[in-house]
């Protein structure tokens, strides 16, 4: 078990992590998709 790979919890460092990732991963999928949605209307 590497050091990074431990459980954090309940720690207010992973539940603030968790949310942000999560938009990140939602808000670079939506960009994504519209310049996509953008080329197939173009």
């Amino acid at each position: 078990m590497s050091a990074t790979a431990k459980p954090l919890g309940n720690s207010p460092m992973s539940q603030v992590l968790q949310p942000l990732l999560w938009f990140l991963l939602m808000a670079s999928t939506l960009a994504c998709a519209s310049h996509f949605a953008l080329d197939m209307v173009r």
